[in-house]
Protein backbone atom coordinates (compact mmCIF):
# COMPACT_ATOMS: atom_id res chain seq x y z
CA UNK A 1 0.00 0.00 0.00
CA UNK A 2 1.13 3.48 -1.22
CA UNK A 3 2.10 5.70 1.66
CA UNK A 4 0.23 9.26 2.28
CA UNK A 5 3.47 11.14 2.29
CA UNK A 6 4.43 9.36 -1.40
CA UNK A 7 0.77 9.86 -2.89
CA UNK A 8 1.43 13.53 -1.61
CA UNK A 9 5.27 13.91 -2.71
CA UNK A 10 3.54 12.69 -6.09
CA UNK A 11 0.82 15.30 -6.21
CA UNK A 12 3.51 17.67 -5.34
CA UNK A 13 5.44 16.96 -8.35
CA UNK A 14 2.24 16.43 -11.00
CA UNK A 15 1.64 20.54 -9.48
CA UNK A 16 4.92 22.09 -9.82
CA UNK A 17 5.66 20.20 -13.29
CA UNK A 18 2.40 22.49 -14.46
CA UNK A 19 4.25 25.63 -14.33
CA UNK A 20 8.20 23.81 -14.93
CA UNK A 21 10.39 25.18 -17.97
CA UNK A 22 8.90 23.40 -21.32
CA UNK A 23 11.53 20.79 -21.75
CA UNK A 24 13.60 20.50 -24.85
CA UNK A 25 11.49 18.04 -26.67
CA UNK A 26 8.27 19.72 -26.25
CA UNK A 27 9.79 23.24 -27.98
CA UNK A 28 10.98 20.91 -30.70
CA UNK A 29 7.37 19.66 -31.09
CA UNK A 30 5.98 22.80 -30.96
CA UNK A 31 8.25 24.38 -33.59
CA UNK A 32 7.21 21.60 -36.17
CA UNK A 33 3.76 22.30 -35.29
CA UNK A 34 3.87 25.65 -36.08
CA UNK A 35 5.84 25.00 -39.15
CA UNK A 36 3.60 22.00 -40.64
CA UNK A 37 0.47 24.16 -39.53
CA UNK A 38 1.82 27.00 -41.83
CA UNK A 39 2.52 25.79 -44.35
CA UNK A 40 2.12 21.65 -44.50
CA UNK A 41 -1.57 21.77 -46.17
CA UNK A 42 -0.96 21.23 -49.55
CA UNK A 43 0.59 18.08 -50.93
CA UNK A 44 1.15 19.22 -53.87
CA UNK A 45 5.40 18.95 -54.82
CA UNK A 46 6.09 22.10 -55.89
CA UNK A 47 4.45 24.09 -53.01
CA UNK A 48 6.99 26.83 -51.87
CA UNK A 49 6.36 25.97 -48.36
CA UNK A 50 7.10 22.57 -48.55
CA UNK A 51 11.00 24.20 -49.02
CA UNK A 52 10.62 24.89 -45.28
CA UNK A 53 8.03 22.62 -43.62
CA UNK A 54 10.50 19.57 -44.65
CA UNK A 55 13.68 20.48 -43.26
CA UNK A 56 12.05 22.32 -40.02
CA UNK A 57 10.79 18.88 -39.88
CA UNK A 58 14.14 16.82 -40.63
CA UNK A 59 16.04 18.64 -38.33
CA UNK A 60 13.45 18.63 -35.55
CA UNK A 61 13.41 14.78 -36.47
CA UNK A 62 17.40 14.95 -35.69
CA UNK A 63 17.20 16.91 -32.81
CA UNK A 64 14.14 14.84 -30.71
CA UNK A 65 16.62 11.72 -32.09
CA UNK A 66 19.55 13.37 -30.16
CA UNK A 67 18.41 14.66 -26.82
CA UNK A 68 19.04 12.73 -23.76
CA UNK A 69 16.13 11.57 -22.70
CA UNK A 70 14.32 8.44 -21.41
CA UNK A 71 12.14 7.38 -24.33
CA UNK A 72 9.30 4.80 -23.23
CA UNK A 73 8.42 3.15 -26.55
CA UNK A 74 6.11 1.03 -25.20
CA UNK A 75 3.07 0.45 -27.49
CA UNK A 76 4.40 3.21 -29.91
CA UNK A 77 7.21 0.17 -31.17
CA UNK A 78 5.09 -0.99 -33.87
CA UNK A 79 3.66 1.87 -35.44
CA UNK A 80 7.54 3.33 -35.35
CA UNK A 81 8.31 0.08 -36.92
CA UNK A 82 5.67 0.25 -39.58
CA UNK A 83 6.84 3.95 -40.60
CA UNK A 84 10.40 3.08 -40.53
CA UNK A 85 9.90 -0.44 -42.78
CA UNK A 86 8.05 2.05 -45.13
CA UNK A 87 10.81 4.35 -45.29
CA UNK A 88 13.14 1.45 -46.02
CA UNK A 89 10.70 -0.06 -48.82
CA UNK A 90 10.94 3.65 -50.19
CA UNK A 91 15.13 3.65 -50.05
CA UNK A 92 14.93 0.25 -51.78
CA UNK A 93 12.94 1.53 -54.50
CA UNK A 94 15.54 4.06 -55.46
CA UNK A 95 18.50 1.82 -55.61
CA UNK A 96 19.58 1.25 -59.29
CA UNK A 97 19.01 -2.52 -60.77
CA UNK A 98 20.94 -4.35 -63.63
CA UNK A 99 19.35 -3.91 -66.53
CA UNK A 100 18.67 -7.82 -66.73
CA UNK A 101 17.33 -7.33 -63.20
CA UNK A 102 15.05 -3.59 -64.12
CA UNK A 103 13.88 -5.73 -67.63
CA UNK A 104 12.04 -8.12 -65.63
CA UNK A 105 9.75 -5.69 -63.24
CA UNK A 106 6.51 -5.26 -64.36
CA UNK A 107 5.19 -2.52 -66.52
CA UNK A 108 8.75 -1.16 -67.68
CA UNK A 109 8.68 -2.81 -71.47
CA UNK A 110 7.85 1.16 -72.68
CA UNK A 111 10.85 2.20 -70.80
CA UNK A 112 13.25 -0.52 -72.69
CA UNK A 113 11.85 0.15 -76.12
CA UNK A 114 12.76 4.03 -75.56
CA UNK A 115 16.12 2.92 -75.22
CA UNK A 116 16.00 1.22 -78.25
CA UNK A 117 14.78 3.05 -80.41
CA UNK A 118 17.31 5.65 -80.21
CA UNK A 119 20.05 3.16 -79.78
CA UNK A 120 21.26 3.74 -76.32
CA UNK A 121 22.26 1.00 -74.58
CA UNK A 122 20.21 -0.36 -71.39
CA UNK A 123 21.31 1.84 -68.28
CA UNK A 124 20.84 0.42 -64.69
CA UNK A 125 17.68 1.81 -63.12
CA UNK A 126 16.32 2.31 -60.29
CA UNK A 127 12.90 0.34 -59.72
CA UNK A 128 10.80 3.36 -59.17
CA UNK A 129 9.75 5.35 -62.12
CA UNK A 130 10.89 8.85 -60.65
CA UNK A 131 13.51 9.41 -58.21
CA UNK A 132 12.49 12.99 -57.46
CA UNK A 133 8.65 12.03 -56.56
CA UNK A 134 10.10 9.15 -54.23
CA UNK A 135 12.08 11.23 -52.13
CA UNK A 136 9.46 13.96 -51.86
CA UNK A 137 7.33 10.63 -50.39
CA UNK A 138 10.30 9.61 -48.43
CA UNK A 139 10.82 12.85 -46.84
CA UNK A 140 6.97 13.51 -46.43
CA UNK A 141 6.95 11.11 -43.83
CA UNK A 142 9.74 13.55 -41.63
CA UNK A 143 6.50 14.76 -39.23
CA UNK A 144 4.85 11.74 -38.66
CA UNK A 145 8.52 10.56 -38.00
CA UNK A 146 9.10 13.41 -35.22
CA UNK A 147 5.74 13.34 -33.69
CA UNK A 148 6.88 9.83 -33.06
CA UNK A 149 9.92 10.42 -31.01
CA UNK A 150 8.53 13.20 -29.43
CA UNK A 151 5.66 11.30 -27.82
CA UNK A 152 7.90 8.68 -26.93
CA UNK A 153 10.13 11.35 -24.65
CA UNK A 154 7.05 13.39 -23.28
CA UNK A 155 5.91 13.10 -20.15
CA UNK A 156 2.35 12.24 -19.12
CA UNK A 157 1.50 16.22 -18.71
CA UNK A 158 3.24 16.94 -21.96
CA UNK A 159 1.54 13.57 -23.82
CA UNK A 160 -2.02 15.62 -22.72
CA UNK A 161 -1.27 18.60 -23.78
CA UNK A 162 -0.94 17.40 -27.58
CA UNK A 163 -4.90 17.64 -27.26
CA UNK A 164 -5.53 21.13 -26.71
CA UNK A 165 -2.38 21.57 -29.21
CA UNK A 166 -4.40 19.52 -32.04
CA UNK A 167 -7.53 21.17 -31.14
CA UNK A 168 -6.01 25.06 -31.40
CA UNK A 169 -4.86 23.54 -35.05
CA UNK A 170 -8.57 22.93 -35.99
CA UNK A 171 -9.43 26.27 -34.70
CA UNK A 172 -7.26 28.52 -36.44
CA UNK A 173 -8.16 26.24 -39.52
CA UNK A 174 -11.67 27.10 -38.85
CA UNK A 175 -11.09 31.38 -38.27
CA UNK A 176 -8.89 31.55 -41.22
CA UNK A 177 -11.83 30.05 -43.43
CA UNK A 178 -14.05 32.71 -41.77
CA UNK A 179 -11.51 35.33 -43.25
CA UNK A 180 -11.15 33.46 -46.51
CA UNK A 181 -14.86 33.41 -46.73
CA UNK A 182 -15.18 37.26 -45.88
CA UNK A 183 -12.59 38.07 -48.02
CA UNK A 184 -13.96 36.66 -51.30
CA UNK A 185 -11.70 34.47 -53.59
CA UNK A 186 -9.14 37.28 -53.72
CA UNK A 187 -8.71 37.20 -50.15
CA UNK A 188 -4.88 36.90 -48.72
CA UNK A 189 -6.00 34.77 -46.39
CA UNK A 190 -5.43 31.88 -48.52
CA UNK A 191 -2.50 30.20 -48.26
CA UNK A 192 -1.66 28.38 -51.45
CA UNK A 193 -2.08 28.53 -55.14
CA UNK A 194 -3.68 25.75 -56.57
CA UNK A 195 -6.42 26.26 -54.43
CA UNK A 196 -10.21 26.20 -54.02
CA UNK A 197 -10.76 30.02 -54.30
CA UNK A 198 -14.06 31.51 -52.75
CA UNK A 199 -14.23 28.65 -50.25
CA UNK A 200 -13.54 28.12 -46.78
CA UNK A 201 -10.35 25.97 -47.30
CA UNK A 202 -8.89 27.48 -44.28
CA UNK A 203 -4.76 26.34 -43.24
CA UNK A 204 -5.78 23.86 -45.95
CA UNK A 205 -5.71 24.23 -49.61
CA UNK A 206 -8.31 20.94 -50.69
CA UNK A 207 -11.80 21.59 -49.19
CA UNK A 208 -11.91 17.62 -48.52
CA UNK A 209 -8.52 18.27 -46.51
CA UNK A 210 -10.08 21.20 -44.21
CA UNK A 211 -13.94 18.99 -43.84
CA UNK A 212 -11.82 16.24 -42.86
CA UNK A 213 -9.41 18.26 -40.05
CA UNK A 214 -13.23 19.77 -39.18
CA UNK A 215 -14.73 16.45 -38.76
CA UNK A 216 -11.80 14.96 -36.72
CA UNK A 217 -11.77 17.95 -34.64
CA UNK A 218 -15.55 17.09 -33.37
CA UNK A 219 -14.27 14.37 -31.35
CA UNK A 220 -10.61 16.06 -30.21
CA UNK A 221 -13.37 19.05 -29.01
CA UNK A 222 -14.92 16.75 -26.86
CA UNK A 223 -12.24 15.42 -25.14
CA UNK A 224 -10.98 18.84 -24.37
CA UNK A 225 -14.37 19.95 -22.94
CA UNK A 226 -14.53 16.48 -20.77
CA UNK A 227 -11.05 17.10 -19.46
CA UNK A 228 -11.57 20.78 -18.58
CA UNK A 229 -15.04 19.94 -17.40
CA UNK A 230 -14.09 17.65 -14.83
CA UNK A 231 -10.68 19.93 -13.53
CA UNK A 232 -13.61 22.04 -12.98
CA UNK A 233 -15.86 19.48 -10.75
CA UNK A 234 -12.35 18.70 -8.74
CA UNK A 235 -11.81 22.41 -8.29
CA UNK A 236 -13.17 23.59 -4.62
CA UNK A 237 -14.01 26.93 -6.03
CA UNK A 238 -18.36 27.35 -5.96
CA UNK A 239 -20.80 27.38 -8.95
CA UNK A 240 -19.09 24.29 -10.61
CA UNK A 241 -22.60 23.22 -12.32
CA UNK A 242 -23.17 26.64 -13.80
CA UNK A 243 -19.19 26.87 -14.92
CA UNK A 244 -19.47 23.25 -16.24
CA UNK A 245 -23.00 24.30 -18.55
CA UNK A 246 -21.06 27.31 -20.06
CA UNK A 247 -18.18 25.21 -21.69
CA UNK A 248 -20.31 22.85 -22.51
CA UNK A 249 -22.15 25.45 -24.10
CA UNK A 250 -19.70 27.38 -25.60
CA UNK A 251 -17.71 23.76 -26.72
CA UNK A 252 -21.59 22.98 -28.49
CA UNK A 253 -21.24 26.88 -30.52
CA UNK A 254 -17.83 25.52 -31.76
CA UNK A 255 -19.03 22.39 -32.92
CA UNK A 256 -21.82 24.20 -34.86
CA UNK A 257 -19.24 26.35 -36.35
CA UNK A 258 -16.58 23.71 -37.12
CA UNK A 259 -20.02 21.82 -39.02
CA UNK A 260 -21.31 24.97 -40.61
CA UNK A 261 -17.36 25.67 -42.65
CA UNK A 262 -17.52 21.84 -43.65
CA UNK A 263 -21.11 22.70 -44.74
CA UNK A 264 -20.14 25.55 -46.98
CA UNK A 265 -16.92 24.10 -48.41
CA UNK A 266 -18.87 21.98 -50.06
CA UNK A 267 -17.10 18.54 -49.38
CA UNK A 268 -19.68 15.49 -49.46
CA UNK A 269 -17.54 13.33 -48.04
CA UNK A 270 -16.71 16.02 -44.99
CA UNK A 271 -20.51 15.95 -44.63
CA UNK A 272 -20.40 12.39 -43.97
CA UNK A 273 -17.15 12.29 -41.66
CA UNK A 274 -18.93 15.46 -39.59
CA UNK A 275 -21.86 12.63 -38.91
CA UNK A 276 -18.97 10.58 -37.82
CA UNK A 277 -17.15 12.69 -35.71
CA UNK A 278 -20.14 14.15 -34.37
CA UNK A 279 -21.38 10.75 -33.21
CA UNK A 280 -18.02 10.13 -31.68
CA UNK A 281 -18.53 12.96 -29.89
CA UNK A 282 -21.96 12.30 -28.50
CA UNK A 283 -20.58 8.93 -27.22
CA UNK A 284 -17.83 10.87 -25.17
CA UNK A 285 -20.11 13.16 -23.64
CA UNK A 286 -23.62 10.70 -22.93
CA UNK A 287 -21.85 10.30 -19.27
CA UNK A 288 -21.19 13.56 -18.78
CA UNK A 289 -24.59 15.38 -19.91
CA UNK A 290 -26.84 12.93 -18.50
CA UNK A 291 -24.76 13.80 -15.10
CA UNK A 292 -26.38 17.63 -15.71
CA UNK A 293 -29.67 18.91 -14.56
CA UNK A 294 -32.87 17.96 -17.43
CA UNK A 295 -33.39 21.18 -17.78
CA UNK A 296 -29.47 21.98 -19.06
CA UNK A 297 -29.69 19.09 -20.58
CA UNK A 298 -32.46 20.17 -23.02
CA UNK A 299 -31.18 24.17 -23.01
CA UNK A 300 -27.78 22.77 -25.09
CA UNK A 301 -29.01 20.18 -26.73
CA UNK A 302 -31.54 22.28 -28.03
CA UNK A 303 -29.69 25.62 -28.56
CA UNK A 304 -26.86 22.99 -30.62
CA UNK A 305 -29.49 22.23 -33.01
CA UNK A 306 -31.50 25.24 -33.07
CA UNK A 307 -28.23 27.01 -33.94
CA UNK A 308 -27.05 24.45 -36.70
CA UNK A 309 -30.36 24.62 -38.13
CA UNK A 310 -30.16 28.51 -38.27
CA UNK A 311 -27.27 28.84 -39.89
CA UNK A 312 -27.60 25.89 -42.33
CA UNK A 313 -31.06 28.11 -43.27
CA UNK A 314 -28.69 30.74 -43.75
CA UNK A 315 -26.03 29.34 -45.32
CA UNK A 316 -29.13 28.17 -47.86
CA UNK A 317 -30.41 31.12 -47.90
CA UNK A 318 -27.38 32.57 -49.33
CA UNK A 319 -26.15 30.12 -51.44
CA UNK A 320 -23.50 28.86 -49.62
CA UNK A 321 -24.20 25.44 -48.79
CA UNK A 322 -22.44 24.19 -51.64
CA UNK A 323 -22.43 20.30 -50.11
CA UNK A 324 -26.07 20.42 -50.61
CA UNK A 325 -26.38 21.77 -53.90
CA UNK A 326 -23.25 18.94 -54.95
CA UNK A 327 -25.71 16.17 -53.41
CA UNK A 328 -28.49 17.85 -55.29
CA UNK A 329 -27.17 18.23 -58.67
CA UNK A 330 -24.02 16.44 -59.28
CA UNK A 331 -24.22 12.75 -59.69
CA UNK A 332 -21.42 9.78 -59.00
CA UNK A 333 -21.32 9.64 -62.86
CA UNK A 334 -19.83 12.73 -63.32
CA UNK A 335 -17.25 12.81 -61.02
CA UNK A 336 -13.27 12.07 -62.04
CA UNK A 337 -12.47 10.10 -59.68
CA UNK A 338 -15.14 7.64 -60.77
CA UNK A 339 -14.84 7.72 -63.82
CA UNK A 340 -11.13 6.79 -63.77
CA UNK A 341 -11.50 3.43 -61.29
CA UNK A 342 -10.84 1.41 -64.42
CA UNK A 343 -7.64 3.20 -65.27
CA UNK A 344 -6.69 2.63 -61.84
CA UNK A 345 -7.33 -1.12 -61.83
CA UNK A 346 -5.07 -1.43 -64.73
CA UNK A 347 -2.76 0.31 -63.80
CA UNK A 348 -2.33 -1.97 -60.15
CA UNK A 349 -2.19 -5.24 -62.54
CA UNK A 350 0.56 -3.34 -64.62
CA UNK A 351 2.58 -2.37 -62.19
CA UNK A 352 1.91 -5.16 -59.15
CA UNK A 353 3.55 -6.66 -57.29
CA UNK A 354 6.36 -4.30 -57.05
CA UNK A 355 4.91 -0.98 -58.08
CA UNK A 356 5.82 2.07 -60.29
CA UNK A 357 7.32 3.76 -56.93
CA UNK A 358 5.85 5.85 -54.30
CA UNK A 359 4.96 9.02 -55.22
CA UNK A 360 4.51 8.68 -59.11
CA UNK A 361 1.09 8.37 -59.69
CA UNK A 362 1.00 11.41 -62.02
CA UNK A 363 3.24 10.59 -64.19
CA UNK A 364 2.27 6.64 -65.08
CA UNK A 365 -1.98 7.64 -64.99
CA UNK A 366 -0.99 10.39 -67.74
CA UNK A 367 0.35 7.11 -69.55
CA UNK A 368 -2.39 5.41 -69.79
CA UNK A 369 -5.39 8.44 -69.48
CA UNK A 370 -8.10 8.12 -71.93
CA UNK A 371 -8.36 10.80 -74.54
CA UNK A 372 -11.83 10.88 -73.68
CA UNK A 373 -11.32 11.79 -69.79
CA UNK A 374 -8.92 14.37 -70.91
CA UNK A 375 -9.69 18.55 -69.48
CA UNK A 376 -8.72 21.16 -68.24
CA UNK A 377 -8.45 19.80 -65.07
CA UNK A 378 -5.75 17.53 -63.80
CA UNK A 379 -5.58 13.96 -61.97
CA UNK A 380 -2.83 14.03 -59.56
CA UNK A 381 -3.70 11.39 -57.18
CA UNK A 382 -6.12 8.20 -57.66
CA UNK A 383 -8.37 10.33 -55.07
CA UNK A 384 -8.17 6.97 -52.59
CA UNK A 385 -4.91 6.29 -51.32
CA UNK A 386 -5.01 2.43 -51.10
CA UNK A 387 -5.37 1.97 -54.41
CA UNK A 388 -2.31 4.59 -54.87
CA UNK A 389 -0.86 2.59 -52.44
CA UNK A 390 -1.09 -0.54 -53.81
CA UNK A 391 0.00 1.47 -57.42
CA UNK A 392 3.11 2.86 -56.82
CA UNK A 393 3.89 0.74 -53.53
CA UNK A 394 2.81 -2.84 -54.61
CA UNK A 395 2.68 -5.89 -52.80
CA UNK A 396 5.69 -4.69 -49.96
CA UNK A 397 2.95 -1.51 -49.26
CA UNK A 398 -0.30 -3.45 -49.21
CA UNK A 399 1.52 -5.40 -46.50
CA UNK A 400 2.60 -2.58 -44.23
CA UNK A 401 -0.83 -1.51 -44.19
CA UNK A 402 -2.43 -4.82 -42.90
CA UNK A 403 0.24 -4.58 -40.61
CA UNK A 404 -1.08 -1.15 -39.60
CA UNK A 405 -4.87 -2.53 -39.45
CA UNK A 406 -3.69 -5.54 -37.46
CA UNK A 407 -2.24 -3.10 -34.80
CA UNK A 408 -5.27 -1.01 -34.74
CA UNK A 409 -7.31 -4.09 -33.74
CA UNK A 410 -5.10 -4.97 -31.41
CA UNK A 411 -5.90 -1.43 -29.82
CA UNK A 412 -9.28 -2.36 -30.05
CA UNK A 413 -9.61 -5.54 -29.22
CA UNK A 414 -7.55 -4.51 -25.47
CA UNK A 415 -9.64 -1.59 -25.21
CA UNK A 416 -13.13 -3.28 -25.22
CA UNK A 417 -11.96 -6.01 -22.77
CA UNK A 418 -10.11 -3.07 -20.22
CA UNK A 419 -13.40 -0.96 -20.76
CA UNK A 420 -14.36 -0.72 -17.19
CA UNK A 421 -10.78 0.82 -16.75
CA UNK A 422 -11.28 4.16 -18.00
CA UNK A 423 -9.04 7.00 -17.30
CA UNK A 424 -8.30 10.14 -18.63
CA UNK A 425 -5.24 8.40 -21.19
CA UNK A 426 -7.69 5.26 -21.82
CA UNK A 427 -10.14 7.74 -23.19
CA UNK A 428 -8.13 10.10 -25.13
CA UNK A 429 -7.09 6.65 -26.95
CA UNK A 430 -10.57 5.80 -28.04
CA UNK A 431 -10.40 9.33 -29.31
CA UNK A 432 -7.40 8.42 -30.82
CA UNK A 433 -8.97 5.53 -32.46
CA UNK A 434 -11.70 7.90 -33.95
CA UNK A 435 -9.95 10.28 -35.49
CA UNK A 436 -7.44 7.28 -36.67
CA UNK A 437 -10.85 6.16 -38.27
CA UNK A 438 -12.08 9.09 -39.64
CA UNK A 439 -8.79 9.80 -41.65
CA UNK A 440 -8.89 6.47 -42.97
CA UNK A 441 -12.36 7.20 -44.24
CA UNK A 442 -11.18 10.07 -45.68
CA UNK A 443 -8.67 8.31 -47.41
CA UNK A 444 -11.39 6.07 -49.40
CA UNK A 445 -12.00 9.09 -51.61
CA UNK A 446 -9.15 11.31 -51.34
CA UNK A 447 -5.61 11.89 -50.01
CA UNK A 448 -5.64 13.66 -46.78
CA UNK A 449 -2.66 11.98 -44.58
CA UNK A 450 -0.40 12.87 -47.92
CA UNK A 451 -0.30 16.82 -46.57
CA UNK A 452 2.21 17.27 -43.89
CA UNK A 453 -0.38 18.94 -41.63
CA UNK A 454 -2.84 15.91 -41.64
CA UNK A 455 -0.36 13.30 -41.33
CA UNK A 456 1.07 14.86 -38.21
CA UNK A 457 -1.85 14.96 -36.59
CA UNK A 458 -2.53 11.47 -37.68
CA UNK A 459 0.60 10.32 -35.93
CA UNK A 460 -0.64 12.29 -32.99
CA UNK A 461 -4.00 10.29 -33.25
CA UNK A 462 -1.74 7.20 -33.09
CA UNK A 463 0.29 8.18 -30.14
CA UNK A 464 -3.01 8.37 -28.22
CA UNK A 465 -4.53 4.79 -29.18
CA UNK A 466 -1.36 3.27 -28.41
CA UNK A 467 -2.34 3.29 -24.44
CA UNK A 468 -5.34 1.42 -24.84
CA UNK A 469 -4.49 -2.05 -23.55
CA UNK A 470 -1.03 -0.82 -22.72
CA UNK A 471 -0.99 -1.54 -18.54
CA UNK A 472 1.99 0.97 -18.69
CA UNK A 473 -0.52 3.79 -19.50
CA UNK A 474 -2.11 3.63 -15.92
CA UNK A 475 1.25 5.45 -14.20
CA UNK A 476 0.20 8.24 -16.94
CA UNK A 477 -2.86 8.48 -15.54
CA UNK A 478 -1.87 8.31 -11.88
CA UNK A 479 -0.13 11.71 -12.65
CA UNK A 480 -2.32 13.22 -14.34
CA UNK A 481 -5.28 12.63 -12.27
CA UNK A 482 -3.01 13.73 -9.46
CA UNK A 483 -2.55 16.90 -10.84
CA UNK A 484 -6.26 17.94 -9.94
CA UNK A 485 -6.02 17.05 -6.21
Amino acid sequence: MQSSGSRASRRHRARSSRWSVPSAGWIAFLVLVVATTLGGGSSKTFIISLLYVRPVAILCLGALLILPVHRDWGALRWPATLLATFALWMCLQLIPLPPAVWAMLPGRAPFLEASTAIGMPQPWRPLTLGVDLTLASLFALAPAAAVLVAYAGFTPEERARTVPTVLVIVAASALVALVQVAGGENSAAYLYNPTSRDLPVGLLANRNHQAALLAIGLPVLALWLRGQASRMQHSRRGRQTERVSLLYSLGGVTAVLFVLIALVSGSRAGLILCTGGLIASALLFSGSIRALSARTRWTIIGGSLGALLIVLLLATAFGRALVLDRLDTTGISSDQRFRAFPVLIELIRTYFPFGSGMGTFDPVFRMFEPDADLDRGFFNNAHNDLIELIITGGLPALALLAGFAAWLIARLVAAIRTRRAIDEVAVRGWIGLAVIALLLAASLFDYPLRTPLLSMVFAIACCWASALGNARHADDAAVVSADRV
